[in-house]
């Protein structure tokens, strides 16, 4: 059970900072002027606490229930509008269906919540799911959205920010958990090996493939070594082979989304999916040998750093990534855990371990 009186008042505060931020252009010092956050409200209108209190205990029931031996994973966009597009397909119904925990797990298997939702519109007479909405890439203006990913887990988002996760009856804020600064992980992580002359955008490029892992719900680890060719210690069990026909050539993160959603499902497979500096997937459910790790570099968002010991950064994926990076100057690792928080592990060639921590809060693209 949660609180959902709780749940709303994080919600709001949390759709009451980002306005703010919204407004000021993301400028810390800006003077923020009345005009320029009612302009924010109405670009991103908020539903009512009272719709989304409907809303809200509807999908929380939901995740709990099981269609056909399937867990309930779905998407509700609330009070939306969408643009015409060759990317959108919309469908509403001739009659419009009472949102109800019941109704949301029977119409969840027809839609990919990665590429679909529920259009969820309230007036006097209640609260219903008017239609579905496909789309290749978000296409409309749905203020905002819920994605229950898991029983009992919920992911609130606003003006296209995940700004709230409920997580085994845990409330994680966008303004307090760690952010995945884009722009600081490019100045660290980009200088990597494995990135160094690659044509791979980090994090963009893999920013799907850490999505599609999160929501699955099950965590996994990437690896991308310095050399693709030498991979010392390192154990695939599921290895592919070099041909392109029908093989790993055809995922390219440059063409297709199906490159990011086959890492996320490769990673569901226990063991590491490895990424070669090319984009080619080379194989998964790796393994290596743990090894001691004497300290690591922990590296905050504001650019300050710690060194913690190798056995305090986290598990078994943690520890193997970290091994792996160790073993394989100049690699790096994506680790996601279950709860969705990610760490991002290189090593230089010195074999010096740095780590950046980031949570599944913030751009939702």
């Amino acid at each position: 059970m949660i609180d959902i009186e709780e749940v709303l008042d994080v919600i709001f505060e949390e759709v009451n900072l980002l306005t703010a931020v919204i407004a000021s252009g993301g400028a810390e010092s800006a003077v923020v002027e009345p005009d320029q956050i009612r302009q924010v409200q109405v670009d991103w209108p908020c539903p009512s606490r009272d719709h989304l209190r409907t809303v809200i205990e509807s999908a929380f029931w939901a995740t709990t229930l099981v269609e056909e031996g399937r867990r309930t994973r779905f998407r509700i966009g609330v009070n939306g509008e969408v643009d015409p597009s060759n990317d959108v397909v919309q469908r509403g119904f001739t009659k419009a269906i009472p949102l109800t925990a019941e109704s949301i797990r029977r119409l969840a298997p027809s839609l990919n919540p990665n590429v679909g939702l529920m259009d969820v519109r309230s007036d006097a007479d209640g609260t219903f799911i008017r239609g579905v909405i496909n789309h290749r890439r978000y296409s409309g203006k749905f203020p905002f959205s819920i994605h229950g990913t898991s029983p009992g887990d919920l992911q609130f988002s606003w003006a296209l920010h995940r700004i709230v996760q409920l997580v085994n009856g845990r409330i994680d804020r966008l303004s307090t958990v760690a952010m995945p600064n884009q722009s600081l992980l490019r100045h660290y992580v980009n200088g990597v090996g494995p990135l160094a002359d690659s044509s791979i955008d980090f994090p963009r490029d893999l920013s799907r493939a850490v999505e599609r892992v999160q929501e699955m719900g099950h965590g996994g680890s990437i690896w991308i070594p310095s050399s693709a060719a030498e991979l010392n210690g390192v154990r695939i069990k599921y290895e592919f082979t070099t041909s392109n026909d029908g093989g790993p050539g055809e995922y390219s993160p440059f063409t297709s989304i199906s490159w990011g959603d086959a890492i996320g499902q490769y990673s569901g497979v226990d063991g590491a999916v490895i990424v070669a500096s090319d984009a080619t997937v080379r194989g998964f459910g790796a393994f290596i040998d743990l090894c001691p790790i004497d300290s690591v570099t922990v590296i905050g968002l504001s650019q300050s750093s710690s060194q913690v010991s190798g056995s305090d950064i986290g598990g078994g994926r943690h520890q193997s990534a970290a091994a792996f990076c160790l073993q394989h100057p100049g690699s790096l690792a994506i680790v996601v855990s279950q709860d969705g928080a990610t760490s991002t592990i290189w090593s230089d060639k010195a074999s010096q371990i740095s780590m950046v921590r980031w949570s599944p809060l913030g751009a939702d693209f």
